[in-house]
């Protein structure tokens, strides 16, 4: 019986010290293709960012809505391209809500240089709470076929104020900006 239980624990030793080996090489040259990845991933991302056209952006401030319910200001708008995500451009805003509850402020009918833009381009909802600014950007964003809009000339949009907690809609600002 010891003879049988000693040779056991021999085969079984010797079974997990070759499996202990395979495993060690595994482990460096996995760290080896990581090492060798991450080179070529910096490189990569340094060659898209000098390829990424610069953003392009307009600062201005002008009051384009200003009432009991809110104050929203126009600050200007930029543009940027890069090999991922392509073309986008934002139209910043800045939104004062003057009511005691909190709102959501979303954009309709959204135009730029007298053409509409596909509504699939454009992301924008925002809750404000109550007595507080928010600093926001209307995104639109490059898709595959979907033509990309200009923005020379200027940006016409509806934007929808509604109460936060029961989405009932306070009021409808017409909106339209002259880009310089």
């Amino acid at each position: 019986m010891k003879k049988m239980l000693l040779f056991v624990s021999i085969i079984g030793a010797m079974f997990l010290a070759a499996c202990g080996g395979d495993d060690e090489t595994a482990i460096d040259s996995t760290v080896e293709t990581n090492e060798e990845q991450t080179a070529e991933d910096t490189a990569t991302e340094t060659e898209g960012t000098e390829e990424a056209a610069p953003a392009a952006e307009e600062e201005v401030s002008e009051v384009v809505v200003d009432d009991e319910n809110v104050t929203i200001t126009y600050q200007g708008t930029s543009t940027s391209e890069d090999d991922i995500f392509g073309k986008e451009a934002n139209i910043k805003l800045q939104i004062v809500n003057k009511m005691g509850h909190s709102i959501e402020v979303q954009s309709r009918e959204l135009s730029t240089d007298n053409v509409m833009v596909d509504e699939t381009l454009i992301a924008y909802s925002e809750t404000i709470a109550a007595g507080k600014t928010a600093n926001t950007s209307i995104s639109i964003t490059e898709f595959e076929g979907y033509d990309f809009p200009t923005i020379n000339e200027n940006i016409e949009l509806t934007l929808i104020v509604m109460n936060g907690d029961t989405w009932d809609t306070v009021a409808e600002y017409p909106v339209s900006i002259s880009v310089k």
